[in-house]
């Protein structure tokens, strides 16, 4: 078995359960890899792509949000991500540490004053924009 189909897989099986604890109306993503994991964990889901989402036309609702850095190195998505951030929105992104690169937009996210708790997983790394919590970052072996 492939290292990339193992950690895929154990990628999936996060989103799954993401999915499921969070329980979305909305996932929204850069492709549609996970997009299974995501409709097991919560069957009342609609997947979107992101490039024809409008994070500002679904106020209120519950969203999770699955990304790689090529998309969050758009700066125009990351920004609208941040500005219509809300405490019902979960962000999970891929492969943050890729790269040096990656690895900067990843810190960048996590000292932006609009994100709350973040989980650095290695592979990943989850944001929550709860702000009735105390911002915290944490390293977790994944």
């Amino acid at each position: 078995m492939s290292e990339r189909s193992r950690s895929f897989r154990k990628l999936g099986r996060l989103v799954f359960r993401l999915a499921n604890h969070w329980q979305p109306q909305y996932v929204v993503m850069g492709d549609y890899d996970f997009a299974p994991y995501a409709y097991a964990g919560c069957n009342s889901t609609l997947v979107r792509m992101i490039d024809d989402y409008y994070f500002d036309e679904e106020e209120g609702q519950r969203l999770l949000v699955v990304l790689d850095q090529d998309w969050l190195a758009d700066a125009s998505i990351r920004n609208e991500l941040l500005e219509n951030s809300s405490d019902q929105m979960l962000l999970l992104i891929l492969d943050i540490h890729a790269n040096q690169h990656a690895l900067h937009l990843w810190n960048e996210i996590i000292s932006d004053t609009r994100c709350g708790v973040t989980y650095d997983l290695y592979s990943c790394g989850i944001v929550f924009f709860d702000k009735s919590k105390h911002k915290q970052d944490f390293k977790i072996n994944f």
